[in-house]
C-alpha cells in the first residue's frame, strides 16, 4: 500500500510528473481527490470530511488493511500530511488518537508479523518555531521509533536493545534503508516465503553503489546494528549545511561586519545567479540579519546565518564558507539555502517545470 493524504502535494506529485500507472495493489490518492471535489468536504470544517476527523479516516484504512493482509507478507509506506505540516502545535490534536490506533493495533496482533517505523521526513520548515535554534534542529533531525514483534526478542535478542542504544547515537535516513535492507536480508536467511528481489542488485551496476551508500560498512547502518560511538556527521553520510552536531560555533553579533557580508554574498547569488533571467522575479535586498554563529577552522571560517529580505519577506538560512585573501574575502555557499518561512503563492508566475528543477526558487522569486 502507498497511502499519502493532500493529493496536491505527495511527493510523487508536487512540482513533478506524478505516477503514470497505480504504483501498488492499495492506493488512497483517488480516494483523497474524490474528497477534495465532494460537496461534503467543501461545507466541512478544517481538518474534518463531515462529522470524522480525516485523521481518524486514514487510521482506519491502514488498520483495515492490517487485518486484511494479517497473516501475508505485506509492505505499507503511508504519509499523513495535514495535521503537521504548516504549524508545530496541530500535530498534538491527533496525538491521542494516533496512540489508539497504535495500541489497539499492537493489542490486536496486526503487528504480530511486521517491523513498524514511525518517522517524520523532516522537522517543520514554515512555522514561526523554525526561526528558533530548537526549530532547526527538529527540521533536521526528525522523530523516528520503531515497533518490533514480541516474539522477536527469543530469534534476534539483540534487536530491541541495539534499536534502545542507538536512540541515543548519531542516526540518519541512511540508516533507515540500511535496517529495510537487514530485514530482508533475515528473511531470506529464514527462507520465508516473501518473493525477495535483492538479487538482482548483484547482475547490475547498482549494486555497487548500493553497497557504497547504504551497507552497515559505510554510510548507512542497521538498526538493529550498534553504531559507532564515534560516528560524525562525515562518517554519517551528512552534509556540512545540514549537520547539527557543530560544537565549535560561537554567536557572534548580527550587526557583526562578516556576518552582513556573508549575507550580502547569499543575496548577490539570488539576484545574480537565481534570479537571473527571470524578468517576473524582483529584485531581492537584504533587510538584516537575524542570528548569526561563527564556525572556526584553521585557515577558514564558517557563518551560519538565518536573515530577512524584501520583497516578500522571505526568512533564509545559509551556510557560507569564508576565505580571507590578504584585504579580500571570498565567500562560498556551502550546500542548499532554505526559506524557512511562509512564501505561499509569490512564485507562481513562474513555470512548474522551471519550479520543480529549481526548488529555492519558489521561496526566492517575487512575481511583479
Amino acid at each position: 500500500m502507498y497511502s499519502e493524504d493532500l493529493p496536491e502535494f505527495n511527493m510523487f506529485d508536487y512540482l513533478a510528473t506524478g505516477i503514470k500507472d497505480q504504483p501498488t495493489l492499495h492506493y488512497m490518492r483517488t480516494y483523497w481527490l474524490a474528497v477534495e471535489q465532494s460537496l461534503m468536504y467543501k461545507m466541512s470544517s478544517s481538518f474534518c470530511l463531515g462529522p470524522t476527523p480525516k485523521h481518524i479516516i486514514f487510521f482506519n484504512y491502514l488498520k483495515s488493511f492490517f487485518r486484511a493482509y494479517k497473516n501475508s507478507p505485506m509492505f505499507l509506506f503511508s504519509l499523513f500530511n495535514e495535521a503537521s505540516h504548516d504549524y508545530v502545535n496541530t500535530v498534538g490534536a491527533i496525538d491521542k488518537d494516533l496512540y489508539d490506533f497504535l495500541r489497539s493495533s499492537f493489542n490486536e496482533g496486526l503487528f504480530n508479523h511486521s517491523v513498524v517505523f514511525i518517522l517524520g521526513d523532516h522537522g517543520n520548515r514554515i512555522d514561526p518555531i523554525r526561526t528558533t535554534e530548537v526549530g532547526r534542529i527538529e527540521d533536521r533531525m526528525p522523530m523516528v521509533s520503531v515497533i518490533v514483534p514480541k516474539w522477536i526478542d527469543s530469534i534476534y535478542p539483540n534487536w530491541k536493545s541495539a534499536v534502545r542504544e542507538n536512540s541515543r547515537r548519531l542516526l540518519s535516513s541512511y540508516d533507515i534503508h540500511a535496517t529495510l535492507l537487514d530485514i530482508l536480508l533475515t528473511l531470506k536467511k529464514q527462507d520465508t516465503d516473501i518473493s525477495f528481489k535483492y538479487e538482482f542488485l548483484k547482475e547490475s551496476g547498482l549494486n555497487h553503489k548500493l553497497a557504497s551508500h547504504f551497507s552497515a560498512d559505510s554510510v548507512g547502518n542497521s538498526f538493529f546494528k550498534l553504531v559507532s560511538l564515534n560516528r560524525n556527521c562525515e562518517s554519517a553520510g551528512i552534509p556540512d549545511w545540514f549537520c547539527v552536531c557543530l560544537n565549535n560555533k560561537e554567536q557572534i553579533n548580527p550587526d557583526d561586519p562578516r556576518s552582513v557580508k556573508a549575507a550580502k554574498a547569499v543575496v548577490k547569488y539570488f539576484n545574480s545567479g537565481l534570479l537571473k533571467n527571470l524578468p517576473n522575479c524582483a529584485e531581492q535586498n537584504l533587510v538584516k540579519v537575524e542570528r548569526s554563529e561563527l564556525i572556526k577552522n584553521q585557515n577558514e571560517y564558517r557563518i551560519q546565518l538565518m536573515f530577512r529580505t524584501m520583497p516578500g519577506d522571505g526568512v533564509f538560512e545559509a551556510l557560507v564558507n569564508v576565505k580571507d585573501k590578504g584585504a579580500t574575502s571570498v565567500y562560498d555557499i556551502v550546500g542548499e539555502v532554505l526559506r524557512i518561512n511562509h512564501y505561499g503563492t509569490q512564485a507562481d508566475c513562474l513555470p512548474r517545470t522551471l519550479l520543480a528543477n529549481n526548488t529555492i526558487l519558489r521561496g526566492v522569486c517575487y512575481c511583479i
